[in-house]
């Protein structure tokens, strides 16, 4: 478990820390789950402007500590109702697996979750998976620029603290994965886990789909295969948690 020194905790962070355990736990699974689900039903959007735009602190935060990006390129239908509800459908049922699965105060206290949801549906948007994969580089490459270390400019945005900053960075597993839902209905239909090729920061070593012919479609060139939502999302987690592990030992 990461160790966490109290000049590091902002006051917030400190003030909970004080509470008892049960109350402690229960406060930071309730902040965790309505957070998440907020920024699962408003996701980022991504057009050709916002994937080279500086991003505010707290939408940068949101791409840290999570498994990937998912990339949503397939609009359930025209009515603003009906895609919110696809939204909130496909976060229950995530919500459930990360229920499944042990986390501490600081996973729930930094937003850790399986995936980032990134809506690319727009008339301005990426559709095709190799101009997903440049602006999913793009994005990777603002958030390290800016993790860890406020520079000169979030210094200066209201709300920045450099405590509660130390402790955002991008997931090593983000980098080398997305997930593309390039069709409508997430629980039918398959959707992409590809490989982004940039595994250096892996701890386990390169991903390899190959061992995993045997329970998805995986491409001749072994670098996407395509699985059911529930499937792929459980794959993630499961590398997501082996990652972690790794650090810990």
């Amino acid at each position: 478990m990461e160790q966490i020194k109290l000049g590091q905790l902002t006051d917030r962070e400190l003030s909970l820390l004080s509470m008892s355990t049960s109350d402690l736990n229960n406060a930071h699974i309730k902040r965790h789950y309505e957070h998440q689900k907020a920024v699962h039903l408003s996701p980022f959007i991504l057009t050709r402007a916002s994937r080279h735009s500086r991003m505010d602190l707290e939408t940068m935060y949101d791409f840290c500590h999570k498994g990937c990006a998912m990339y949503v390129t397939a609009q359930p239908g025209p009515d603003a109702a009906l895609r919110q509800k696809h939204l909130l459908d496909m976060f229950d049922h995530l919500y459930g697996l990360v229920g499944q699965k042990q986390m501490t105060d600081m996973d729930l206290l930094r937003g850790r979750f399986p995936c980032k949801f990134v809506t690319s549906w727009t008339p301005n948007s990426p559709r095709e998976v190799g101009d997903i994969l440049a602006a999913h580089r793009d994005l990777c490459a603002q958030v390290r620029l800016r993790q860890k270390k406020l520079d000169a400019e979030d210094a200066a945005m209201p709300g920045a603290e450099p405590a509660r900053h130390k402790g955002f960075e991008l997931h090593p597993l983000f980098r080398a994965l997305i997930v593309v839902m390039d069709r409508p209905d997430w629980e039918q239909e398959d959707v992409l886990l590809v490989r982004t090729g940039d595994d250096r920061s892996l701890r386990c070593g390169p991903i390899d789909f190959d061992p995993l012919r045997f329970s998805f479609n995986v491409d001749d060139d072994g670098n996407t295969l395509r699985g059911t939502f529930a499937k792929v999302m459980e794959l993630v987690m499961d590398m997501m948690q082996r990652e972690d592990e790794k650090v810990q030992e």
